[in-house]
C-alpha cells in the first residue's frame, strides 16, 4: 500500500553544522512536516472511498505517523489492520482515472497519491514558513 512520507534529503548533515541551534530547526521541520501530513489528510479524506467508513477512519487510527524533534520523518497512509482491502482499493484504476460505480460520489483511484499531489503547494508553504520562522529564532 503507498504511503506518503515526508522526509527530507540530507537533513542530517545541514543540523550537524548548525551545532548548538539544531534543537530550534529541528522543532520547526518536525512542526511543518506534521502540518503538510495533515494538509495532506485534508486532501485525501474527501476522495478516499466511504462504503463503511473503515477506510476513511484508518488514517486516524493508526495509519499516520507523526515527525517529532528527534524523529523527522512522517507517514500518511491507512491503517492495513483497519481496512485491509485498502492497497485493492488504492490500486484498482490508474492515477487520473475514475471509478466505474463508485460508492460514494467524488471519490478516485489512487485517492492517496492524488491527494499528496494535490497538497503540494500548502505543504511547500508549511516548509517556507518552517524556515522564516528558523531565521526568527535563530536570529533573536
Amino acid at each position: 500500500m503507498p504511503v506518503v512520507t515526508i522526509k527530507i534529503k540530507n537533513l542530517e548533515r545541514v543540523l550537524s553544522k548548525l551545532g548548538r541551534h539544531e534543537d530550534v530547526v529541528r522543532r520547526h521541520i518536525a512542526n511543518a512536516i506534521n502540518r503538510g501530513l495533515a494538509d495532506i489528510r485534508q486532501e485525501t479524506i474527501p476522495i478516499t472511498p466511504r462504503k463503511t467508513g473503515n477506510l476513511r477512519g484508518s488514517y486516524d487510527r493508526g495509519g499516520t505517523k507523526f515527525a517529532t524533534p528527534r524523529k523527522l520523518i512522517g507517514e500518511f497512509g491507512p491503517n492495513l489492520a483497519v481496512a485491509p482491502y485498502a492497497t485493492f482499493v488504492h490500486n484498482l484504476h490508474p492515477l487520473g482515472g475514475r471509478y466505474k460505480n463508485p460508492t460514494t460520489k467524488g471519490t478516485l483511484p489512487r485517492f492517496l497519491e492524488e491527494g499528496a499531489i494535490r497538497a503540494i503547494p500548502k505543504v511547500d508553504g508549511r516548509f517556507k514558513k518552517a524556515l522564516e520562522n528558523i531565521t526568527k529564532d535563530l536570529s533573536a
